[in-house]
This record gives structure tokens, sequence and C-alpha cells, in this order.
């Protein structure tokens, strides 16, 4: 109906009127779609600039300061500055557990190592003044000469916003899911380490901290 009525309109327009028409018609088509495609290529450009991928998670702001955060962490683990707890496990595979704590009793790391049957795992969480979990590194060792790192970074809100998996030596291994990733951060490191630790053998000596690279 509305297309009859364009019609008849331009039926009863000059000639030259019409084409008038017909032109800034097609000018106002051509604007519009440009206009959409602009704004399509700045969407896709700021998204891709906020996505943090293997090319240029390095660089990233936001794991820029999550590095800050385990760097002030194995400092002061080094240094003596956090209270440390050290465990050793002998009994059937063996496991070292070692957690750090600040004056406040957050705590800033917790190590998990523990060795199986084919393959053993040194897991290391870092946490930031609040308690919240902003960098796990994981390397697993295995049977067939594999040695490999996973490293997970959380935000504030506890998303898991980059998994980098980088094979140190060997054909490769069983690596942990994405899911199981992001469940990290519903773990209380202090009800891991006191139910890990049960009938293990503290040790008083303070525990070295090797720096990690975050």
């Amino acid at each position: 109906m509305i297309a009859t009525l364009h019609r008849k309109l331009t039926n009863r327009m000059p000639v030259g009127e019409c084409q008038k028409r017909k032109n800034n018609m097609n000018t106002t088509r051509i604007a519009a779609s440009f206009l959409l495609l602009t704004v399509g290529v700045i969407s896709a450009t700021a998204q891709s600039e906020g996505e943090i991928n293997d090319k240029n998670w390095q660089s990233n702001a936001k794991i820029i300061a999550i590095r800050k955060i385990v760097n002030s962490a194995s400092a002061n683990v080094r240094n003596g500055a956090f209270k440390t707890e050290h465990r050793i496990c002998e009994e059937g595979w063996f496991s070292r557990l070692r957690i750090a704590r600040d004056a406040k009793g957050t705590v800033r790391w917790y190590q998990h190592y523990e060795e199986g049957e084919d393959s053993s795992w040194d897991d290391n969480y870092y946490y930031d003044d609040a308690g919240k979990l902003r960098f796990a590194l994981m390397t697993s060792y295995a049977i067939n000469g594999t040695r490999e790192q996973h490293r997970a970074y959380f935000d504030e809100s506890g998303h898991l916003i980059y998994h980098g998996r980088r094979l140190l030596k060997g054909p490769g291994y069983f690596g942990p899911p994405v899911e199981d990733l992001q469940e990290l951060v519903q773990m209380n490191p202090n009800k891991d380490f006191a139910e890990a630790a049960q009938g293990c053998k503290e040790v008083k000596s303070p525990a070295k901290h090797r720096t990690r690279k975050s």
C-alpha cells in the first residue's frame, strides 16, 4: 500500500523534481551505509583491542597489574614479611604444602606440590590483599618427559581473563580444563591447606621461595 502511494506521488511530480528526489535518496542511502560500516569497524576494533590473547597478554594492562601483585607477594615471602607455614607429607605419594599470610592473616601465596604415579604437579596460587585469587601457575612433570606450565589470570570479580599454556619440554601431557581453572576461585586456601596437611610433618626452617615468572 505504501509502495503504491509512493508511485502515485511520483507520477504527479515533474520529471526534474522526481529525478532530484531520487538523487537525494541515493545520497542518503550511501551516507547511511557508510555510517553503519564505520560503526561496525570501530566496534570490532574496540572489541579486538580489549581481548587478551597469546599475542598481547604480556603487554595487557590488566595482566601487568596482576603481575605486580604476584611480584610483591613473592618479594614479601622471600624477605620474611609474610608468615609462612610449611608441611611435608611422605605417607603415600610425596607432597609439599606451603602457605604465606600477611599481617592481617590474609593468604597471599599458597603452594601445593604433589607427586603421582606418572606425573607431578606444582601449583602456586597468588592472592591480592583482599584475599582474592588473581594468578595461578601450575607446572606439570610427566613420566613421558613433559614439562608444561599453565598460567591463569583472574580479575577482581573472579573471572578468568586469560589462560596460557606453555610446553617447556617433551610431547605434552593432560592439562586442566578451562572449567576447572575457573573453579579455582572457589577454593579456600586455608581449608585446603589444613585438610591436605593432616598427618604431615611441619618444617620449622623458613621455606625458600623461588622467584617464578608470572
